[in-house]
């Protein structure tokens, strides 16, 4: 199995963050806002581009999902030319 740890996600240095927004507030990291914090405060991840130029797509969870709801999310992603 591929290696997928922060390092190695802030190697791919992405251009876009894709974050789930959940309903549940279960763990603190359920509120994406959170998740945002988290990017831009962690040592590793400030320095990735989608961090430094605030470049989040905030989708809903169940858009993530392995089916056929997939492709609605995907359609709502921002594209370079929607900025």
């Amino acid at each position: 199995m591929a290696d997928r740890g922060l390092e190695t996600v802030a190697k791919a240095n992405p251009s876009m963050i894709i974050i789930a927004r959940m309903d549940r507030r279960r763990f603190p990291a359920d509120d994406h806002e959170k998740k945002i914090e988290f990017l831009k405060n962690d040592a590793v991840t400030k320095h990735m581009d989608a961090v430094k130029n605030n470049r989040f797509a905030i989708v809903d969870a169940d858009a993530l999902q392995a089916s056929i709801r997939i492709a609605g999310g995907m359609g709502r992603l921002p594209t370079p030319w929607s900025r």
